[in-house]
């Protein structure tokens, strides 16, 4: 009886965490703040020490480029670039698989480069495909479960149901960018046309006095 209710228990712990980080997840429009708040969410999730989001590179679609990172190295991971078919998060892009990597040292797809340049030593990891239309955008990575306990296929499952409501929210806040930075645009160039018909209504009121 202990037992169903410690484990019912911890599954609405569960329920409750991704609900709050769906909320957390949907909560801004901007590409930057939704990004940021998925690792987050992510982190908090599954109890991780550190997390990244890799995307597809829009003007090559055989690589993933690390566009948003949270824990200890996060500077240098972003921006890193990892082939599509390579390395943990590579393999996951390509197969739309998740991966849970109980021990990281005997993963022979382990880019263990990354651990070098952060300083970071990666013991366990997970790595799931963000899908958005049944197609692949990108890879959600947590690594290393706080007070050196395990990941678990229940954090996989987690972390599944976060990436679809995270994909879409990647999806939408890329369109919501992209309306934004052409509104601006559109705004500079009406600003620039009337100002250059202020300038050509004065001249003309200039040269009427003149004449």
């Amino acid at each position: 009886q202990k037992r169903r209710e410690d484990e019912l228990e911890r599954q609405t712990g569960r329920l409750l965490a991704l609900n709050q980080a769906a909320h957390t997840i949907t909560a801004n429009l901007s590409l930057h703040e939704t990004l940021r708040n998925i690792l987050n969410s992510a982190r908090k999730v599954v109890e991780a020490q550190g997390a990244s989001l890799f995307l597809i590179n829009k003007d090559n679609p055989d690589e993933l480029i690390v566009v948003a990172a949270d824990g200890s190295g996060s500077d240098i991971l972003h921006g890193l670039r990892v082939p599509v078919g390579e390395g943990v998060a590579g393999y996951v892009a390509r197969e739309a698989k998740s991966q849970l990597v109980g021990d990281a040292e005997l993963e022979p797809r382990h880019y263990k480069g990354v651990d070098e340049q952060t300083g970071l030593s990666t013991h366990a990891l997970i790595a799931v495909p963000l899908i958005n239309a049944d197609r692949v955008i990108g890879v959600l990575e947590v690594v290393n479960k706080m007070n050196e306990s395990y990941f678990t296929q229940d954090d996989v499952h987690l972390l599944e149901s976060m990436a679809g409501t995270a994909a879409v929210s990647i999806v939408n806040a890329r369109l919501f960018d992209e309306t934004q930075r052409r509104v601006n645009e559109l705004a500079t160039i009406l600003n620039a046309s009337g100002a250059a018909s202020s300038t050509l209504q004065f001249s003309q009121v200039l040269e009427g006095i003149a004449n």
